[in-house]
């Protein structure tokens, strides 16, 4: 049995009793054997362990990144409130499942197997963007972090993942780069006078905010015809 003792400096000590009874040939006790083991450094790290078991559940929880953990067959053994909210599945409908039509479209399977397969092997796969797609059928653009766990005999036993919905961020990088393009298109002409009569010139007039950029891009390189006319809107 485990049981705690108070020792004469006051400390407290955790220790562990076994007790074993010797009987003589009427079945009396003639002698009693025990041990006494002080196991407080394990109770301490027992504790510990608990402790950081219990932080690392509540971050779980509270995480706005999706906590997504699989086994070696990649079925989902954990999904954390956060991955509810992005994929719009239930903790209870994601466990057991594989995402292979579930979170990933089957088109790209192919590209997911081969991020798997590296990250069982550990050759790689430890971050990657790709789509994804919700309950609801609509798709989302992830970017995952993925760490493979390892036993003590360095065989993988499992992954756990981070996803993180950055739909709304690689929309607008691409609207930007999109912009950028039309404006170097605007501003990329053979001559001051070409500029000057083109259509897209026009075409931006009544937007004064871009017009005033477009002039200052035209002004930077010298192209003063359309700087002039674009100035004066």
């Amino acid at each position: 049995m485990e049981f705690r003792i108070i020792r004469p400096n006051g400390g407290i000590r955790h220790v562990y009793a076994n007790a074993y009874l010797n009987f003589d040939d009427k079945g009396n006790v003639k002698s009693t054997i025990g041990t006494v083991q002080d196991i407080t450094e394990r109770k301490i790290a027992e504790a510990s362990l608990r402790e950081s078991q219990q932080k690392l559940s509540l971050h779980l929880q509270q995480t706005p990144l999706g906590v997504v953990s699989f086994d070696t067959n990649f079925r989902i053994i954990e999904w954390n409130p956060a991955a509810e909210k992005i994929f719009g599945f239930s903790r209870e409908e994601a466990i057991g499942q594989t995402p292979e039509g579930f979170i990933v479209d089957p088109r790209i399977t192919r590209d997911i197997n081969k991020i798997w397969n590296a990250l069982l092997s550990m050759t790689g796969g430890m971050r990657s963007t790709n789509e994804n797609i919700t309950k609801a059928g609509k798709t989302i653009i992830c970017e995952w972090y993925n760490t493979p766990l390892i036993d003590d005999t360095g065989n993988v036993i499992g992954v756990t993942s981070l996803a993180e919905d950055v739909t709304e961020r690689i929309t607008a990088q691409r609207e930007l780069e999109k912009h950028r393009r039309h404006l170097e298109e605007l501003v990329t002409v053979s001559s001051p006078a070409g500029i000057a009569g083109r259509k897209e010139c026009l075409a931006i007039q009544p937007n004064k905010p871009w017009a005033k950029t477009l002039a200052w891009f035209i002004q930077r390189t010298n192209r003063n015809s359309c700087y002039t006319a674009l100035s004066h809107l």
